[in-house]
């Protein structure tokens, strides 16, 4: 499996595709330039004009992933904000959706940046932290807006709120990355996720 987006040009998109197999498949610290190049079907200079190492091809994946989940956990283009209570369920719902959806969908390689790359060192351990991060704040924003039409409880810190609905999300794909797609029902683990995410902010209707 590839990764699900790459960046740049034709040459770049080669070696960054090459790149996230052979890490998936040998682990990032058993593989080495010439490897990636050779790969990609590129000399091992052309690799240079694109990358500075293979550590420069770790962040390009972290923050192509950190792009695709933050467009996962936000309002899609031209939906305007929840104007009723159902309204606000529903986006809360289809955001946690489309992020159980994106997880399960790229598991293998979701694996691999979620489980392995966060380990390399101190510096893409914060990268995933920071997109973690982010993501809570975009369901902050959305709880924001729920509490300003009294639809979430006026004493719920809602930081926590927006961390503890990326943290269920994580919690809910694990099967599907430690054991593969086949383990986690989209669906199932997005009804769950919600229920109990929409229960805990108190006066929400039951999420159905």
């Amino acid at each position: 499996m590839t990764a699900p987006a790459s960046p740049g040009s034709d040459r770049a998109t080669q070696l960054y595709t090459a790149a996230v197999d052979l890490f998936m498949a040998n682990g990032y610290r058993d593989v080495d330039v010439a490897e990636i190049a050779a790969a990609a079907g590129a000399s091992h200079g052309t690799f240079y004009n694109y990358f500075r190492n293979k550590r420069d091809v770790l962040t390009a994946i972290q923050a192509t992933t950190e792009a695709q989940i933050i467009a996962a956990v936000s309002a899609p283009d031209g939906v305007p904000p929840p104007s009723t209570r159902d309204e606000f369920v529903d986006q809360v719902r289809d955001r946690i959706a489309c992020a159980i959806a994106y997880f399960v969908e790229n598991a293998e390689f979701m694996a691999f940046v979620t489980l392995t790359a966060a380990g390399v060192d101190d510096d893409a351990l914060a990268a995933t932290l920071t997109t973690h991060q982010r993501a809570a704040e975009r369901f902050t924003r959305l709880f924001e807006h729920g509490r300003e039409h009294g639809w979430v409880h006026p004493d719920l810190d809602l930081d926590v709120a927006g961390q503890a609905t990326v943290s269920a999300i994580i919690t809910s794909v694990l099967p599907a990355l430690v054991d593969g797609a086949d383990n986690v029902d989209v669906e199932e683990a997005t009804a769950l996720c919600a229920k109990y995410l929409l229960n805990g902010m108190r006066g929400l209707a039951d999420p159905r």
